[in-house]
């Protein structure tokens, strides 16, 4: 019956009905499944012969391979189709037939055992996900990565190759040899030699050459290069005149105090594109493809990770063992910086004023206003009387909307070299030099000691002949990070003390208070719960001295914003304390080292009437040099500081070091020692809430005023690392550098991984704790093989390639990766704990004869006590760096050209010509 019915609809070519009828004889059902099995094999088979299968290649992608499948296997994509599958569970299914006929068709199976291996899964689960047809085996697994790795700095290369492109400017060393030609001068201007001048070779002008700029004139001294062709010619009119330096360096105050002092806002202004320059507290920035400006430049950042591998049993070849490695890392500019000059000054450009060093007034100003606008927050978030006044949430810079984009970074790997030998230092610095582009100098951000081996490193290839070998593209910038780490540390040194767990106020009560066991001395180890401390504390002091002051406001008739101005006013009061003699308005003659003159010395009279000018530190008030001690009564009458042999001291004594028994016991009685801690604590807890935003903003000018104020903090609590490494900065973003290479240290010294803007070295540091945390599986079988081979390794090169592959999965599934956000820990009890602690024992008044026990003489004190032998330090790096500067840009060619004309001399008086081809 059902044949007949089924006959009936064919003849009427009503196919679809009819087949119902025939599906219910297992015959023909049974024929029509064979059918499509061989029709669903000769696809199979079709795709196993085809070589350019997506599905083989591991550069392929899940959209590619799903149009491929739907193209080459339509009667198994139809058939499968049916089951209502989306497409990413369709795909798999594929995956999983095609795997099991062939085991090169394992696209699928290679992507998810890379995001298997990525997440940390057990060898357990690669070994029953391959069982399944899931998952490729843990061993084929690592193959893969490895293939991928192979291009893991891939972007770094094609970032450079893009950079070079758009490089205008002529090479360095076309640059370099015409000005060592401009400057090379066979003795001085009153006709004797110099020390390193050849004998009987002066420059003679030509007859027929005038000597015009066009004709190759450089400056208005008597040296003159010929031209040989329009190249030169034009590199030729790019050379300004002696102290002009084609625009770069520094400009000399005029005296007004006012111009030097917004120095670095201006610089930081003509380092704008034409397109970006805009009105003051205007947030700008590319706002649309056509207006931006496409950029490949980058930087690049190292540090050392070392890893102690204990043996389980020592032998005479089997020992515990340190083992010093570097890691790098590259990361994207995301400020442009390709549109300006690769050009370096010359020499004369590192000598600068002193006060180039230090914050001007306007800079200083530019500081106090950071402090109120932190203190306005503070008190607008805890202070119920304030909360719906509206204050600024960000302090806004030219750059606002590329510092809110996510940073591309690019993991170089971790590598077995020890930073702290010249050797490894070199092969460091050769590494880094093989992803600068070409004659272009670019920051490589590390920490002091990091900062200062690739120093030792440059110096020791300082006689090499090219700019490569010199290790000049790279320049050693120190980052934010450990000079944080560093401030917060001094602060602790000056502030905690573990005798004051009981005196209320005192950071160590206030750690035991809040319950920060975690909390160390050793901050490098704790530093996330050190930076939460000093801002939970130093708020809770800003909160106690605004209720002080609202006490005062009182009954008074006053609008909520004129009370909270006031209160704002009376907070910064007692917080801004800066150190003295810093601004202009507190000197003069800015050029040179005059300034500092009445800092140390003071005028006294004699008997006759006659003025002499006293030191007026010491006992002896003679400027005589050497180690000095300072008397720990900071009302010492006697000169404060003390030489020596004056006083009889030959080393450093442990403890407080009074110079008489006078200054021991007879301490001022209308101090307030408890006044001058909160002083210094809010003096020191807000400058790392500053620093800490100008960060989080990526707001590079501000940076670089904190490490002028920092110059001061490092020369007092002798950190010369720091103040060596603070002045290079300094200098080089005053005028020292290219304007690129200044753009990239002053904008883009942080990067942005997920959440705010951190620091490149901090991303180090982030790192390196994943690479010691993995490493741990090694054991004491750690060598360069295990070292390649170890997953951290593997992950430090795959995260570039994990994140492409993340995004073609999600692409492809459609489905974004979630991020969880991490609730707040609830401190608002302790906070207002602490703050009825401060306020209830009136420590932000002023009450004469208090002191804290364990600080019973503390006075806030951050002078800067030492002035002239401050300068002396300044000037004395500023001629060593100009030196290394002269050395660096003109040594090697001055030392080769001087040699070949030696040797041609040499030809043309005795036929000599060796050396000459």
């Amino acid at each position: 019956m059902s044949l007949q019915k089924a006959a009936k609809y064919i003849a009427l070519s009503q196919h679809k009905k009819a087949l119902p009828s025939l599906m219910k004889k297992k015959s023909f059902k049974s024929a029509c499944i064979s059918e499509m099995m061989k029709i669903m094999a000769r696809e199979l088979h079709e795709v196993k012969r085809d070589k350019q299968c997506p599905l083989s290649n591991e550069n392929s992608n899940l959209h590619e391979a799903f149009s491929y499948v739907q193209n080459k296997l339509p009667m198994l994509y139809s058939f499968l189709s049916t089951s209502g599958l989306d497409e990413s569970a369709l795909l798999l299914v594929f995956g999983i037939i095609l795997y099991s006929s062939k085991k090169q068709l394992n696209l699928v199976q290679s992507v998810i055992g890379i995001m298997l291996w990525l997440s940390g899964a057990k060898r357990e689960m690669f070994d029953q996900m391959h069982r399944w047809g899931l998952s490729l085996s843990i061993s084929t697994v690592l193959s893969a990565i490895d293939r991928s790795r192979n291009k893991f700095d891939i972007k770094v290369t094609n970032w450079k190759v893009a950079w070079e492109s758009l490089t205008t400017a002529d090479s360095y060393e076309n640059d370099v040899q015409i000005e060592l030609m401009e400057d090379l001068q066979i003795g001085d201007s009153d006709g004797e030699n110099n020390e390193n001048s050849f004998e009987g070779i002066q420059p003679k002008q030509p007859d027929n050459i005038s000597m015009t700029e066009e004709n190759g004139r450089t400056n208005d001294n008597d040296n003159w290069i010929l031209a040989d062709n329009d190249e030169q010619q034009d590199a030729l009119k790019n050379i300004g005149p002696s102290g002009d330096n084609g625009g770069h360096g520094w400009t000399e105050d005029n005296g007004d105090g006012g111009d030097n002092g917004n120095k670095q806002q201006q610089n930081a202004l003509l380092l704008l594109p034409e397109a970006m320059v805009v009105e003051e507290n205007v947030t700008v920035g590319p706002s649309g493809d056509n207006n931006e400006i496409d950029t490949s430049t980058f930087s690049l950042c190292f540090d050392n990770v070392n890893i102690k591998t204990i043996a389980r049993h020592e032998t005479t070849t089997k020992r515990n063992k340190m083992h010093n490695m570097i890691q790098a890392f590259a990361s994207k500019d995301r400020i442009p910086v390709s549109h300006l000059s690769t050009k370096t000054p010359g020499a004369d450009s590192f000598l600068m004023p002193v006060d180039t060093f230090l914050p001007s007034k306007t800079e200083m100003e530019s500081i106090k206003d950071e402090y109120k606008t932190m203190i306005q927050r503070i008190i607008v978030q805890h202070v119920d009387d304030f909360r719906d006044i509206k204050v600024a949430d960000h302090i806004y810079h030219p750059y606002m909307a590329q510092s809110k984009k996510k940073s591309e970074i690019v993991p170089l790997g971790v590598y077995d070299l020890d930073e702290s030998t010249i050797h490894d230092a070199i092969k460091i610095g050769e590494i880094m030099q093989s992803y600068v582009p070409k004659n272009i100098t670019i920051p490589l951000f590390g920490d002091g000691l990091s900062c200062e081996r690739i120093n030792d490193a440059q110096n020791s290839r300082i006689s090499e002949t090219t700019f490569c070998d010199r290790l000049e593209g790279i320049e050693p910038a120190i980052s934010e990070w450990h000079k944080r780490l560093l401030f917060i540390q001094d602060l602790f040194k000056e502030l905690f003390n573990g005798s004051s767990l009981t005196e209320a106020g005192t950071l160590c009560h206030a750690k035991n208070m809040l319950g920060f066991r975690n909390l160390k001395s050793d901050i490098s180890q704790s530093f996330n719960q050190a930076t939460e401390f000093i801002d939970i504390v130093t708020s809770a002091y800003v909160v106690a001295c605004a209720k002080e002051a609202l006490e005062r406001v009182g009954s008074q008739q006053q609008s909520p914003e004129e009370a909270f101005q006031f209160v704002v006013a009376e907070v910064l009061r007692v917080a801004w304390h800066p150190p003295n003699g810093l601004t202009s308005e507190e000197k003069t003659n800015n050029n040179n080292e005059d300034n500092f003159e009445d800092s140390y010395s003071s005028d006294d009279e004699d008997a006759n009437g006659t003025t002499h000018t006293l030191y007026k530190y010491c006992k002896c008030h003679e400027d005589r040099g050497g180690m000095m001690i300072c008397c720990d009564n900071n009302y010492c009458k006697e000169g404060q500081w003390f030489h020596y042999r004056c006083v009889g001291v030959k080393r450093k004594p442990m403890g407080k070091w009074f110079c008489s028994d006078i200054c021991k016991h007879n301490l001022p009685t209308n101090i307030d020692n408890k006044y001058e801690y909160t002083k210094a604590l809010l003096w020191f807890g807000l400058g790392e809430m500053v620093r800490h935003d100008a960060i989080k903003e990526n707001d590079g000018p501000r940076m670089i005023i904190h490490w002028k104020l920092d110059m001061i903090l490092f020369y007092e609590k002798n950190h010369p690392k720091y103040f060596v490494l603070g002045h290079r900065l300094i200098s080089a973003v005053n005028g020292s550098a290219s304007d690129q290479l200044k753009m990239q240290l002053m904008w883009n010294r942080t990067v942005k991984v997920s959440g705010q803007n951190i620091p490149q070295d901090l991303h180090m540091e982030h790192l390196n704790e994943a690479f010691k945390r993995s490493i741990k599986a090694a054991g004491g079988n750690l060598n360069d093989t295990t070292i390649q081979r170890h997953p951290e390794q593997r992950h430090s090169q795959m995260l570039s390639v994990k994140d492409d592959l993340i995004k073609n999965v999600d692409s492809f599934t459609g489905r974004r990766k979630y991020f969880r956000k991490h609730g707040a820990v609830e401190r608002k009890d302790d906070f207002e704990m602490l703050v009825d602690c401060i306020y209830s024992d009136k420590l932000t008044k002023y009450i004469p004869g208090r002191k804290h026990i364990t600080f019973p003489a503390f006075i806030h004190d951050p002078n800067l006590h030492h002035h002239i032998q401050f300068a002396n330090r300044l000037q004395k790096r500023q001629k060593r760096n100009g030196a290394q500067g002269k050395v660096k840009t003109r040594g090697p060619l001055l030392q080769t050209f001087g040699m070949q004309i030696c040797i041609m001399k040499d030809f043309l008086n005795n036929g000599n010509c060796s050396g000459v081809f």
